[in-house]
């Protein structure tokens, strides 16, 4: 086995490996066609090199554990209005209401910029962004640590992978701290906000501290072997002796069972923080059960390869439609390190150096229906979900202590971080940054490697392939829920325990709110909504009205507080001005003109540049041409410079207008 790597995951008909142990020569070679984007790989390293002179997260100063601090925001894909798509994104807004408020309530408190709802023109994903274009659009750099006045750290997408990939989300997620939310229906949005505010608001849950540690292990089956043996045993044996204060259970090996981990579910039984290591079960590409059953936990049930090797009944796993009525899992977050627990994507990696090119794993990426079930569950929902949206490695855990070719000894440094960060009340989209920071780490070290083999350095089969490994596996792990949400446990007495929810079975939407046109649209006056009944320019909120709470401001106000944060922001930038005047040969015009930034540059040529300074200091570059002075373009750009002065002129004796105090 010294030469042979196992991975995670079984085809539920046929009761085979998804991949079956593979040579380290042949992972090998599928690591040297792996290829990270130059910009990609430019930002992992500047992560690399920040996290190793600060902590991990937002920027120097912000303590990740306070929402007002670091922000929270919604991304909304962008969608075309008057479409069912817009239709049942506004009823899915309309669902998410009260944890929209309740994150508001928290992220503006310090500074309204804190809080975002990306789903206007510039805001919203469009199906054309990578990473970098919509960081870009929002003002934000695309490397470095989080600013929340230009991105909030905390992001939540409501979208299907689908419609915003897995790739962006894990590309952000280094960056920032990244959550998804995508279900099938309407009302499971609902049930989800709804469970997040009931654990949170007044006097919400106040749960015992308990963990539970879950295991399978089958006979001569590597992967859970190592699993359980390295992974959920001694994690679960750390926890007992660091959180004394903590009860820890366990379910491993033969005790592993599908009985014991639906029990943990039921009624009085489920643990607050659960962590379990087992195979996903996996489908092929269109089979009937593949979008409910993909990436169900597989448990010690299952007998083993030799014993069992045919399709394997749902009795040997726990798929979403076992979580019955009388599950209680409101305020849980777990964490499943299975094959596709958290989702799959439309291709599949060990494919694309095959002769026949890239096969698909599925007809769409989703996300896994186990997840969606514990977190929209009727009875009250788990708060978050970590799992993986790919294949699951087991040598993700282990590494060659260095003696000897292929012996190893057990890495669960990353494991325990993110679990400890947990127990002290980081919210989880903090506590999976060791992750982040691991994906970074290795991207980085498989480029150099990779780059040593290209230019003919002698490169080890085994180094390459378990660093490909384990590469891939740090990627793959995504936060399922809101990232901001953390344990609600009692953390000075016995705790209470959780009381189910009554969820309402329904959701009706309020009436499609007008939806904006994409940028290079732009609006008509047929674009402009008709009035509605109520637009709230003068209205108080419910709370407010019973002398609840703070109101909710008015739009007037809203608008008010608007247009002075983006006077903030422009007033910002007035400490210097800058003209540029690009000129685009044989370019398409139209094309060109929507670039900004990098891209534009990349396309035309800089001719002419001004800057001028507040405190006197003038930058100019003048063009030339055959040596001499390009009279029409430097006339042609320094009009532009008069525009530009005059505007900004206007723009500061519109900001001193409106921060003139009132005349008594």
């Amino acid at each position: 086995m010294v030469d042979t790597l196992c991975f995670n995951g079984l085809n539920a008909r046929t009761g085979q490996y998804l991949v079956p142990p593979m040579p380290a020569d042949q992972v090998a070679r599928l690591a040297r066609g792996e290829k990270l984007d130059p910009k990609e790989l430019q930002a992992l390293q500047r992560r690399l090199r920040h996290s190793r002179n600060v902590q991990f997260g937002p920027a120097e100063g912000i303590d990740p554990k306070e929402i007002g601090q670091t922000g929270w925001g919604v991304i909304f894909p962008f969608v075309k209005p008057g479409t069912d798509a817009a239709k049942r994104q506004a009823a899915v807004r309309a669902a998410l209401d009260p944890l929209i408020a309740l994150r508001r309530a928290q992220a503006s408190a310090k500074d309204p910029r804190y809080f975002r709802i990306f789903d206007d023109v510039e805001g919203a994903w469009r199906p054309t962004d990578t990473k970098r274009k919509w960081l870009k659009r929002q003002g934000a750099g695309a490397t470095g640590p989080a600013n929340p006045e230009k991105v909030p750290y905390y992001l939540m997408i409501v979208a299907s992978p689908g419609v915003v990939d897995f790739r962006p989300q894990h590309l952000l997620d280094v960056q920032y701290a990244v959550g998804r939310l995508d279900f099938d229906t309407v009302v499971e949005y609902a049930r989800y906000a709804e469970s997040v505010v009931a654990a949170e608001k007044g006097g919400g849950l106040a749960l015992p501290r308990t963990a539970g540690f879950f295991g399978a292990r089958s006979e001569n089956d590597a992967a859970t072997l190592l699993s359980s043996a390295h992974l959920a045993s001694p994690l679960a044996s750390w926890a007992d002796e660091k959180w004394a204060d903590w009860t820890v259970k366990t379910g491993l090996g033969a005790n592993a069972t599908k009985d014991t981990l639906t029990s943990w579910l039921g009624a009085g039984k489920t643990p607050s923080l659960l962590f379990t290591a087992s195979h996903g079960m996996g489908f092929d590409c269109g089979d009937a059960k593949q979008r409910a059953q993909q990436g169900a936990l597989l448990c010690s049930d299952w007998p083993g390869p030799q014993d069992w090797n045919t399709e394997i009944p749902q009795d040997f796993y726990l798929a979403a439609d076992d979580l019955g009525a009388d599950a209680r899992l409101h305020g849980l977050i777990a964490f499943n390190f299975a094959c596709f627990g958290g989702g799959t994507p439309k291709r599949d990696s060990f494919s694309k150096q095959s002769a026949n090119g890239p096969t698909d794993l599925a007809e769409a990426p989703f996300v896994a229906r186990l997840p969606q079930r514990m977190l929209s569950h009727p009875g009250g929902g788990a708060l978050a979900v970590i799992g993986h949206v790919d294949r699951a490695w087991g040598y993700s855990f282990l590494t060659d202590d260095g003696s000897r070719r292929g012996r190893q000894t057990r890495q669960l440094d990353v494991f325990q971080s993110t679990l400890q960060r947990l127990v002290d009340g980081h919210p989880v989209g903090s506590a999976l940054e060791y992750f982040n920071e691991r994906y970074a780490e290795l991207a980085a070290d498989l480029t150099d490697v990779l780059e040593e083999a290209e230019y003919g350095e002698a490169v080890d089969d085994w180094d390459l392939a378990t660093l490909w490994t384990e590469q891939n596996d740090a990627r793959g792990y995504a936060i399922l829920g809101d990232p901001a949400v953390r344990l609600m446990v009692d953390r000075e007495g016995a705790g209470r325990p959780r009381m189910p929810l009554e969820l309402s079975d329904s959701f009706t939407a309020p009436e499609e709110p007008a939806v904006p046109p994409p940028a290079d649209e732009p609006p008509t006056p047929e674009d402009v909504p008709a009035a509605h009944t109520d637009f709230g320019w003068f209205s108080k909120d419910k709370d407010e009205a019973e002398g609840e709470g703070e109101a909710e401001p008015g739009m007037l106000k809203r608008f008010a507080n608007e247009v002075g944060e983006k006077l903030r922001a422009a007033l910002a930038d007035v400490t210097s001005l800058e003209v540029r005047t690009f000129v685009a040969d044989g370019q398409d015009l139209a094309e060109v003109s929507k670039l900004r930034g990098d891209e534009l540059a990349e396309q035309a040529s800089l001719k002419a540049y001004t800057r001028m300074a507040l405190d006197g200091d003038v930058d100019l570059l003048v063009p030339r041409s055959n040596g001499t002075l390009d009279k029409d373009l430097w006339m042609a750009h320094q009009e532009m410079v008069k525009q530009a002065q005059a505007h900004r002129m206007e723009l500061i004796k519109t900001a001193l207008m409106l921060i003139k105090p009132a005349k008594k």
